[in-house]
């Protein structure tokens, strides 16, 4: 179970980082973090015995490699949809894989594939969600001149919100659920306990959760100054982006606005650094 487990957790948990808020409003820094995550853990998918096992675990990894360059492909364009339906088709290329490692480990990577399509369906109903901001306008003030306006930016806004919680809930909920799904499967404590180490360990489980506690940081801060110009209109000027204040704008909001700026800033360098990390070979 160790090398399964380490195998599909450096698969399947990166593909929940490199798509987020910070950079969501980016499409070309987001482009082919799927794929990146896919092709890394391909590096490590070595199960299987015998030379026909192997070459059948060698076919899947060439679908699955094709995936990755069709995501990225996709995720270029804008088209959330379709990487994320790559996504889940990867994630069927592992319960195919089932068949290919010994029977004492089928249960653990049919389990293991059962993850990966659950998160993935959850991703990309958020990243829908927060493409839909996005193309709205995103956290910028363009387009945003009365209340009317406000109120259509920050419900897609608070879509995203709710959507993003459903996936840190799912994550941090997998270590208490994990072990009481592996022993209702049949499978040996041991066994499920070298399952769950080495997943946690191949994904970087915990690099993963905090890159999602961020995303949420991200999100509520982007609410929070949205809700700040909307309680001043009148008080304020967009121009391509950039915010002119008048002078009866109330200081101590100005203030707070600023400082979110600073931390959403903050924020995003410490996301790019934990991608960086989740995605890094070793």
């Amino acid at each position: 179970g160790e090398v399964v487990g380490g195998a599909f957790g450096a698969i399947l948990w990166p593909f929940l980082v490199g798509w987020g808020a910070f950079l969501g409003f980016r499409r070309s820094n987001r482009a082919g973090n799927i794929a990146i995550a896919i092709m890394l853990g391909l590096s490590l998918l070595s199960v299987g015995q015998g030379a026909f096992r192997r070459q059948r675990q060698n076919t899947l990894m060439q679908e699955a490699t094709s995936m990755s360059a069709q995501s990225q492909e996709a995720a270029a364009k804008g088209d959330l949809d379709k990487a994320a339906a790559l996504v889940q088709q990867a994630a069927g290329k592992l319960e195919e894989s089932a068949k290919t490692v010994p029977e004492n480990e089928r249960v653990v990577v049919e389990y293991g594939a059962s993850i990966g399509k659950q998160m993935a369906a959850l991703m990309g109903v958020y990243l829908k969600s927060l493409d839909g901001f996005s193309k709205a306008g995103g956290e910028s003030c363009d387009g945003l001149s009365d209340d009317a306006s406000f109120e259509t930016r920050l419900g897609l806004l608070d879509t995203s919100v709710k959507n993003q919680a459903k996936v840190s809930e799912y994550l941090n909920s997998l270590g208490e659920l994990m072990p009481k799904e592996l022993a209702a499967k049949g499978v040996p404590s041991e066994q499920a306990r070298a399952f769950i180490d080495s997943y946690r360990k191949g994904g970087k489980i915990e690099k993963v959760i905090r890159y999602q506690e961020i995303e949420g940081l991200v999100l509520n801060i982007m609410r929070e100054r949205l809700t700040i110009l909307r309680g001043n209109i009148g008080q304020w000027s967009c121009s391509e982006g950039a915010i002119t204040v008048s002078k009866d704008f109330p200081q101590e909001q100005l203030a707070r606005f600023n400082d979110l700026q600073k931390k959403m800033a903050e924020l995003g360098e410490e996301q790019a650094v934990v991608t960086a990390e989740v995605q890094r070979k070793k």
